[in-house]
């Protein structure tokens, strides 16, 4: 996969049209993944809020995807939700 946004079809991001892609053009976990390593790093800790605003950057729907970061085990968050940050591993 490429490290370049713009090479997978920024327009598609740009449009908030990320569940579409999930479905058809690119393998679900390796795009995600590919967004959490550029969501935040390894010993970063988020709020819900800033880590929400952040998601924005890849859909319009940032909820949507931070439930599939979460689902797939590649964000995990506290107990009461307030804070996210990478999965170990």
């Amino acid at each position: 996969m490429t490290d370049d946004v713009e090479d997978i079809g920024a327009s598609a991001f740009g449009a908030g049209s990320l569940l579409d892609l999930l479905g058809h053009r690119y393998d679900r976990l390796e795009l995600i993944g590919w967004i959490v390593e550029r969501l935040i790093g390894p010993h970063d800790v988020l709020a819900e809020k800033p880590f929400t605003q952040k998601l924005f950057a890849f859909t319009t729907d940032p909820n949507t995807l931070r439930r599939a970061l979460v689902d797939a085990g590649l964000i995990v968050r506290n107990t009461d939700g307030t804070d996210y940050r990478k999965a170990a591993g």
